[in-house]
């Protein structure tokens, strides 16, 4: 049950894998400051990065058959090429690498490859979110109900916001109930997945990546500290 874990069966795979596509492709282009404005138009137009781009992230895996959530963290990098690469460096070392519609899942010295063309849903999500590389938010429409939330700025305090991502295809929200990405100012902080079984994930990025975990690590103590509470 954990993240890390490697299976024979293809569906404990596939879910591993459509995670690793929406935290690669949305952490490397958020490790810089995105532009936060009135629409989400503008926001997607600002996550646009330069490639290569490369960011830190913590990731707390939950399950309701887990008392505490499973930490994995590492890099999140996509190349020059447009690849996408996921480092786990901790508490074990795996190098998940996209290359067009290949998956290459290395880890103790043994590969995995298979093609997203057998897993549709995926293909579609990769589509969608290689929008948010090139900052195309009509692209990213046709996948995606997207909206904006941003909060009261306190005195002399950056406002925080919050981009909901909700997947209009029935066959993907199967997989996918919600993604959020959340933030203060020109600062993403953290990539919420959450799942139809009440299951997901939670992302911490850059700096964040390395604060102080809120003991217990529970959803809500998480969103107080993506929130920047």
């Amino acid at each position: 049950l954990t993240t890390g874990s490697i299976s024979m069966n293809f569906g404990p795979m596939r879910t591993r894998v459509q995670e690793q596509i929406v935290w690669t492709l949305l952490a490397a282009m958020l490790s810089g400051p995105p532009s936060i404005a009135a629409d989400s138009t503008s926001v997607i137009a600002g996550l646009a990065r330069p490639l290569p781009a490369v960011t830190a992230f913590r990731e707390l895996r939950f399950s309701s058959m887990l008392k505490e959530p499973v930490v994995v963290s590492g890099k999140l990098e996509i190349d020059a090429a447009g690849n996408m690469i996921r480092h786990v460096e901790l508490p074990f070392v795996e190098t998940t690498t996209i290359t067009g519609d290949r998956v290459s899942i290395e880890r103790d010295e043994n590969t995995r490859v298979f093609s997203l063309r057998r897993a549709p849903e995926l293909e579609s999500l990769l589509a969608a979110f290689r929008a948010l590389v090139s900052g195309d938010s009509a692209t990213l429409d046709e996948s995606f109900a997207v909206s904006l939330e941003t909060g009261s700025a306190a005195a002399n305090s950056a406002k925080d916001w919050r981009l909901d991502l909700t997947p209009k295809s029935p066959r993907l929200a199967k997989r996918i109930a919600r993604i959020l990405v959340t933030g203060v100012g020109a600062e993403p902080h953290c990539l919420t997945l959450q799942e139809p079984s009440h299951g997901g994930s939670v992302l911490l990025l850059g700096s964040l990546a390395a604060a102080e975990l809120p003991k217990p690590p529970s959803r809500e103590r998480l969103d107080a500290l993506c929130a920047g509470g």
